[in-house]
């Protein structure tokens, strides 16, 4: 991501020699999302959109939706709204409001918002979302594998009364990432929060609390998690409570390559 004058706009830099600005692909709103095999990258353009890239020169395409993120060889979004109520896939939807709804608690269904999501090779759709009542917020993880729920699991309930931004919530669930070998999901807060980062076992549901971070991304094994937290990107390894190794730098985004 590069600041100008126009605004935020996403660029490609060439790190083989010199590193040097290889293309100026656009605007960008959010964050940009790589495929696995780091041949297409997407991103929020405007409008509403995603734009998709394909590096060997491949035309460029675009769907609905913002909040991009390319899983399994699909593109997940959602609308780009205060309060979006469905997952798209493709563009397309894929969960609606009324199949969201009716995995929340029945004291917090009234209205839904759709926070993030991450989806596995083998299908495996990890979504977090927000449920309101009318004395409650209640943040849920729910799994799915393609139209049919596995399993749900409360992240955590606040007061309506004290929650003060209604659109974003202030909760961690903007990002979320699930682990390499299926076992774990890293569930992040937006990118500006200062809420800490949520590591749950999928198998107990057991937790574990990480700092803040802006950014996290998983090693392709799932051996390690990677954060970008205030003042270093740290590195944490197989006990998850503390880092084994920080890179003294600043990051806004993280994306771990072979």
């Amino acid at each position: 991501m590069a600041s100008t004058e126009r605004g935020d706009e996403l660029v490609l830099v060439d790190l083989r020699d010199r590193p040097e600005v290889a293309q100026t692909l656009g605007p960008l709103a959010g964050s940009a999302s790589w495929a696995s095999d780091g041949g297409e990258v997407a991103w929020c353009a405007s409008r509403g959109s995603t734009s998709l890239v394909a590096l060997d020169g491949e035309a460029r395409r675009t769907v609905d939706g913002c909040d991009v993120r390319l899983a399994g060889g699909r593109v997940l979004t959602r609308p780009d709204e205060l309060f979006a109520k469905e997952v798209l896939l493709d563009g397309a939807a894929y969960l609606d409001q009324e199949e969201i709804a009716a995995a929340l608690p029945g004291d917090a269904s009234d209205l839904v918002s759709v926070l993030g999501y991450d989806e596995a090779p083998a299908g495996l759709l990890a979504l977090v979302v927000v449920g309101v009542g009318r004395a409650d917020f209640v943040q849920q993880l729910q799994l799915w594998r393609g139209e049919s729920l596995e399993r749900t699991l409360e992240l955590g309930r606040s007061p309506r009364a004290v929650v003060a931004n209604v659109g974003d919530f202030g909760f961690a669930g903007k990002a979320v990432r699930l682990g390499p070998t299926g076992r774990e999901v890293a569930i992040g807060p937006p990118s500006h929060g200062l809420v800490r980062t949520t590591l749950v076992d999928l198998a107990t549901g057991a937790r574990v609390l990480l700092p803040p971070a802006r950014s996290l991304d998983w090693s392709p094994d799932g051996r390690w998690l990677a954060l970008a937290e205030a003042d270093a990107v740290r590195v944490y390894g197989g006990e998850r409570t503390s880092h084994v190794y920080a890179l003294p730098l600043e990051a806004g985004s993280l994306a771990w390559r072979e």
